[in-house]
């Protein structure tokens, strides 16, 4: 199961180090990679040019979706140009986010800052431009986003039989799971979607054969099936009663999640609950 990350604990602590307010962040880089255009990425943070941006989290999708909407007033639409094949990468951080994974304000520099905060990277798809305003000499666009991971799945195909194997097994640990093996073979498609996966741990093993799906439907369907091993051991004397139903529920609702800057996600909603 997942543990909590320091900006988790330092949100839910509160203090000097936490957000003052909901959605609180420090954001670095919103800029566009185009295939038309390599190694000249466009940088669209800026406060002039820089609009309206959505991350959207859902229990019931598999990846992140978003909008960013933007000014454009030199073109830029024409000349990337944007098509529908671009990567858009954010780089921010949230305050309390201790231990520093890159630093943009001293990246290439000798000095080492003092203390700076974590500063996370998360990369998405551009599949659709739309046109939403138009001004004095300027065009508003409006980029609609999900996660690279998505497209990567729908050019997939897993065809593969598992014998006496768990759906779900914690990562790391010494048992092997169906969900673990799928998310290891989509991650070696791009040296980018190496992100971590929280999953739980579920009851027995499977006999299970994925009939040439992509990664996020056979993940589904370990969800629509998967049971929680979280469960106490009961006894019960021949001839006797059914024993009363214990205190602790049966995780039995699996979704498959992603959440903003941590990873995926594999877990019952009780379980959640719980937590």
């Amino acid at each position: 199961m997942a543990k909590d990350t320091k900006t988790d604990q330092a949100i839910l602590k509160g203090g000097l180090d936490s957000p003052v307010v909901s959605g609180d962040f420090h954001l670095f880089e919103v800029s566009i990679h185009s295939p038309s255009n390599p190694g000249k990425p466009l940088h669209l943070n800026h406060e002039s040019i820089f609009q309206e941006l959505n991350i959207f989290e859902d229990l019931f999708s598999n990846v992140l979706k978003g909008t960013f909407t933007f000014l454009d007033t030199q073109g830029w639409a024409e000349m990337t140009p944007l098509i529908g094949d671009e990567t858009l990468v954010i780089s921010y951080s949230t305050p309390g986010g201790a231990g520093t994974k890159i630093d943009a304000q001293y990246a290439g520099s000798e000095t080492k800052p003092p203390n700076t905060e974590e500063i996370l990277r998360q990369r998405f798809k551009v599949y659709d431009c739309v046109e939403v305003g138009t001004g004095d000499r300027t065009k508003i666009y409006q980029l609609s986003l999900v996660s690279e991971e998505y497209m990567f799945s729908k050019k997939m195909k897993i065809s593969k039989g598992y014998k006496g194997i768990k759906f779900g097994a914690s990562v790391g640990g010494k048992d092997r799971s169906i969900v673990g093996d799928i998310m290891k073979k989509l991650n070696k498609e791009s040296e980018h979607l190496n992100k971590k996966v929280y999953i739980e741990e579920t009851l027995s093993g499977q006999n299970v054969i994925i009939p040439n799906w992509t990664p996020f439907q056979a993940i589904n369907f370990c969800a629509s099936r998967s049971l929680s091993a979280d469960i106490e051991p009961m006894e019960q004397d021949e001839g006797s009663n059914n024993p009363s139903p214990t205190a602790r529920p049966i995780g039995s609702l699996f979704v498959f999640y992603e959440k903003f800057g941590t990873g995926f996600f594999y877990e019952s909603i009780e379980s959640m609950i719980l937590k």
